[in-house]
């Protein structure tokens, strides 16, 4: 029951930590009519993880393919967590995971 709980805190970190990526890449994406998958360019940090470092948090080319358009915001755990592995937030707000129930990633 503490696992559970402790992994459930750890997802929580995570989803708040791609939420902020996400708030960086909308600014970014103001500014410069395009998102980015270089963290710097945010004004983050690189690697980026969270403060516990239970997750790292990568930027990908969204799912239209073009970056001009989309970003993929991805977490994946660096403490195992079978449940979750990997939690995906793309720019358009769709969310994802991966694991043995990916249905508790968000």
């Amino acid at each position: 029951m503490f696992a559970e709980q402790a992994a459930k805190g750890r997802r929580a970190t995570a989803r708040a930590l791609i939420y902020e990526v996400l708030q960086h890449e909308e600014r970014f994406y103001t500014e410069n009519n395009t998102y980015t998958t270089d963290p710097l360019a945010l004004g983050l940090a690189n690697p980026l993880q969270t403060e516990q470092a239970t997750h790292v948090v990568t930027l990908a080319v969204g799912p239209t393919g073009d970056l001009t358009t989309s970003v993929s915001i991805t977490g994946t755990a660096l403490v195992p967590d079978s449940e979750c592995t990997t939690l995906t937030l793309t720019s358009a707000n769709a969310q994802s995971g991966t694991g043995s129930n990916p249905t508790v990633c968000w």
